[in-house]
């Protein structure tokens, strides 16, 4: 489902509009690296680990170590994007003047 938060541009100060605007746009890049990161890294991560299962003679670490190191990435880049939701969420309800909405949408044909 989708929400969609809105806010009165008009009772905040130009400054305090403008941050929020800045960290709505710093988080939707973080979620698109993040998206990213996930899908490229994570076939990598498979990519390694089936090559470790492959290769006859390596330890335990040899198997798993490869394949934990590409997930690093991804979960720096939700990290990343966990933190920017918080200060835009602490920044939108220091604003005082908001509404959250969810979108659902129905599929079925008439």
């Amino acid at each position: 489902m989708a929400s969609f938060t809105t806010f009165n541009a008009a009772d905040l100060e130009q400054q305090d509009a403008a941050a929020v605007l800045r960290d709505n746009l710093a988080l939707d890049r973080a979620r698109f690296w993040r998206r990213l990161f996930v899908v490229r890294f994570g076939l990598l991560a498979v990519t390694a680990f089936a090559v470790g299962r492959v290769i006859p003679g390596l330890s335990a670490y040899g198997h798993w170590v490869p394949a934990l190191l590409f997930l690093v990435p991804p979960a720096w880049a939700w990290l990343a994007e966990l933190r920017l939701t918080l200060t835009l969420s602490k920044r939108l309800h220091a604003s005082g003047s908001t509404s959250t909405y969810t979108v659902v949408m129905d599929m079925d044909p008439v």
